[in-house]
């Protein structure tokens, strides 16, 4: 018979205590503060992260809105160069809160003599007023509404604000649209009275951007294009 004695027992018994102590659980206070920790932890993590994402988001929506005019000026720009003052109608108020209508009727071909021949069909920009879009609708005689006008592929006449008001309002003849939420938008050139050369395009954009803060996002834009002569 095996006899443990009293020395060996305390020690067994100090080894057991030992082991119990070494997997025992955290107590509440420890879980708290590893809590704490974590929270400010990420509270300093997202403090970091918003203002980071909202400069992205900011600097993305500007680089859109830039994108959009440079594209949306670009567009009218290369109409007016394969046209002439001959095929120009314009409507500008001065104040660039609009209604503006902008109406191309573009060369097809100049002939050895020097004849001009023009497209039949009219592009026809049009623009409402401040926050509404920029859009852009390709008319043709055969299309309604019935304006009265005709397209004279020798010699193109200019178009009445009425006319123009109407192409622009037609549900049935589909438009594009080149930028939205135009704050601005005017055409100027030299003569009120007749379109003429150099001719001024100015457009400015005023659009929010979710999550970019409280302030609108602004861009503007102007070029100025010469005119074929009559």
């Amino acid at each position: 018979m095996y006899i443990v004695s009293s020395t060996e027992h305390s020690l067994n018994c100090g080894k057991i205590r030992g082991a119990e102590k070494s997997i025992r659980g955290a107590t509440l206070f420890e879980v708290l503060v590893a809590a704490a920790l974590m929270l400010l932890l990420l509270s300093m993590i997202i403090s970091f992260l918003i203002p980071t994402m909202k400069y992205s988001i900011k600097g993305a929506v500007t680089a859109e809105i830039q994108q959009e005019a440079i594209r949306a000026v670009n567009r009218i720009c290369l109409d007016l160069e394969s046209s002439g003052t001959a095929g120009v109608s314009l409507f500008s108020p001065e104040s660039g809160k609009g209604p503006l209508y902008l109406a191309i009727i573009r060369l097809s071909d100049i002939l050895p003599d020097g004849t001009r021949a023009w497209e039949e069909s009219l592009t026809v920009y049009s623009w409402k007023g401040p926050g509404e879009p920029l859009i852009q609708k390709v008319w043709d005689p055969s299309f309604p509404p019935e304006t009265g006008s005709t397209i004279d592929s020798s010699a193109p006449s200019r178009f009445s604000l009425s006319d123009l008001s109407a192409i622009a309002e037609e549900q049935s003849l589909k438009g594009k649209t080149l930028i939205r939420d135009v704050s601005y938008f005017r055409i100027t050139c030299p003569n009120s009275e007749t379109v003429g050369s150099p001719l001024k395009i100015s457009i400015a954009v005023n659009r929010k951007a979710a999550a970019a803060g409280a302030d609108n996002l602004n861009f503007r834009i102007s070029r100025t294009i010469n005119l074929r002569n009559q």
